[in-house]
């Protein structure tokens, strides 16, 4: 029936003519693992059966379609289909199955984002149940500015597998929340970020490709993270969590040069204070004792992370800001292992790796 229907929505809205192709990456630049063919049957939600297009082009939704349909979810006119349809398939999975998303270019898009640095729901995630790509491009339409993906506090996103999609010009940032860590058992593999914020906005340089905040066991493997020429930013934050992984990914240009990357892995936390002095409002810096020490809950700090077997290059050409490729503070437990570090200055303030303000670091070649 869902599938009938997909067909029967696809041939009314191409009919109707003028809508737009999205310019999807070059496939030659693609370098991630291509999943072995995947069957989706037992336990699997296919995104096609919800209406999904993946041809890249635009296809959003009327206000007849928000009639005819019953959907689970809320959506308004003017919402891409391909973003309903993958949104849908996770408001009807439950916990054990799979959101299946087939080879093709998806347009991610609702109307209801943030003013400057598009923050977007676009589709959500749901517990228990995995998100499977086939290289599957996703992408939006005011692409290559860029959209941000936020999963967030009062909503828990537990026990989730993300893998086999090529983010372009898109981002993910996961915020569980001081004390709350509504992030747990997250793993992202097997993919690719392309790109990101348009180079006008001001805070090129702070926008990451993954940002991570009060998260517990999360995962970050195989991954490729590309910033060419005119996208300067940062690949991966961390940000006052526990037990991360980040393992096997690369950060390179689009041509497997050095990309334009101002750090490629930044872990923060509390900064730690062990003099008497003023107490500072800001929310990075810990509480002073009477003794002038600093008191930090484990909750400040970042907890066990392990960063290993990464390959760092950051492009040579021309003059623009950067830090280190690996930059750290406000930790219990750092092993930094087994890296490749390219194409960071050598004099002061900047380097390879940069670590402050934590206990319990290894480093090893």
């Amino acid at each position: 029936m869902r599938y009938l229907r997909h067909l029967l929505l696809a041939f009314v809205i191409v009919s109707c003519g003028g809508d737009q192709q999205v310019e999807s990456p070059s496939t030659a630049s693609i370098q991630i693992s291509s999943l072995t063919r995947f069957v989706c049957s037992t336990n699997c939600l296919n995104v096609r059966d919800f209406g999904a297009f993946g041809d890249g082009r635009s296809h959003v939704l009327s206000q007849q379609d928000i009639t005819q349909y019953g959907w689970n979810g809320k959506y308004q006119k003017g919402d891409e289909w391909d973003t309903v349809a993958i949104s849908e398939a996770h408001e009807q999975a439950v916990a054990g199955m799979t959101v299946y998303v087939p080879t093709g270019t998806y347009l991610i898009w609702r109307k209801d984002f943030g003013a400057s640095i598009k923050v977007n729901k676009g589709f959500d995630l749901k517990s228990g149940v995995a998100l499977l790509g086939d290289r599957s491009v996703l992408i939006h339409p005011q692409a290559p500015s860029m959209l941000y993906l936020k999963y967030e506090y009062p909503r828990s996103y537990s026990n989730i597998i993300i893998e086999g999609f090529i983010f372009t010009h898109m981002g993910l940032d996961f915020d569980g929340s001081w004390h709350n860590m509504a992030v747990r058992n997250l793993t992202l593999k097997n993919c690719e970020f392309l790109n990101g914020l348009n180079p006008s906005a001001v805070t090129t340089s702070k926008m990451p490709h993954v940002a991570v905040a009060y998260a517990n066991n999360f995962t970050i493997e195989n991954c490729r993270f590309v910033r060419d020429s005119g996208y300067i930013g940062r690949g991966i934050t961390i940000y006052k969590s526990h037990d991360v992984t980040i393992r096997g990914n690369s950060f390179d240009n689009s041509q497997n040069q050095g990309g334009f990357f101002v750090t490629a892995i930044n872990v923060n936390g509390t900064r730690v204070r062990f003099q008497s002095g003023t107490q500072s409002t800001d929310p990075q810096l810990p509480i002073l004792e009477s003794s002038g020490k600093a008191s930090i809950l484990d909750d400040d700090w970042n907890k066990n992370i392990v960063i290993e077997n990464n390959n760092l290059n950051r492009s040579s050409a021309g003059s623009f800001l950067q830090d280190q490729g690996i930059y750290t503070w406000g930790f219990d437990g750092l092993v930094i292992r087994n890296n490749v570090i390219n194409g960071w200055g050598y004099f002061s303030g900047l380097g390879a790796i940069k670590v402050r303000d934590g206990q319990n670091a290894l480093i090893e070649s």
